[in-house]
């Protein structure tokens, strides 16, 4: 018996969450589907949106070196997050670019996101979401072998607020090309709302009982369910 079987006995209910949906499988229709569940420093962060003309890029394992080469032609400062504080890559020097590298800091990534022009980032949902939600347009690259991220890639040129492309067909000239197709799509992603916070909640709140929670111990088992758990 899983952790989540022991806290949590039986499903009252299931959602999805993402920043764009395919159509339901047969079957699924009644499943509610919901936008991106945002953290609170995205959202307050809504206020702060602008366009300063950086670009940010987000990536988890080392890249090829094409698209540091991309990044270096592309004439606008890119601002490199997931990869720590890099000095070189596979005999390629980042002293003399544009490119700069940041280590992790939830408030400064945020704040560097608000105010870029778009996102180039590998494709994971949340992520994408928050991109979308503070109207910054995605570069969506998936990792190698991440169906997920795939799947992801193909959601964001399916929205309108982004392109996708695999990391060996990056090239300078396709960055350029996503570069100026990025004020329109800005456009696009005026109209789009994905923030899915307000109806998560109004999801869960289905499901919480009106009554019968003890305020001194409001995590205790009721008496009525005493499972027998086995741990293996």
């Amino acid at each position: 018996m899983s952790f989540s079987e022991i806290w949590s006995p039986g499903q009252s209910g299931e959602a999805v969450s993402s920043f764009q949906h395919f159509p339901p499988r047969r079957g699924t229709q009644h499943i509610p589907r919901l936008g991106v569940l945002l953290r609170r420093t995205v959202v307050e962060h809504r206020e702060q949106i602008c366009d300063q003309g950086h670009v940010v890029v987000y990536v988890r394992k080392h890249a090829p070196d094409s698209l540091w080469k991309a990044l270096a032609a592309c004439g606008r400062r890119a601002v490199v997050y997931g990869l720590g504080a890099m000095s070189h890559s596979q005999g390629f020097d980042f002293a003399a670019t544009n490119i700069q590298f940041k280590n992790i800091s939830d408030e400064g990534f945020v704040a560097d996101l608000a105010s870029a022009s778009c996102l180039i980032t590998t494709a994971g949902n949340q992520l994408v979401g928050e991109s979308l939600f503070l109207k910054k347009p995605v570069l969506a690259i998936p990792e190698d072998g991440n169906y997920e991220q795939e799947l992801n890639a193909l959601l964001v040129q399916r929205s309108g607020g982004g392109w996708s492309i695999k990391f060996e067909k990056l090239t300078s000239h396709l960055l350029q090309q996503f570069l100026i197709a990025v004020p329109s799509l800005q456009a696009r992603l005026e109209q789009m709302d994905v923030s899915g916070n307000e109806g998560a909640l109004d999801f869960i709140q289905q499901f919480l009982p009106e009554s019968g929670v003890d305020d001194e111990q409001p995590f205790a088992f009721r008496n009525s369910w005493e499972p027998e758990v086995s741990i293996r």
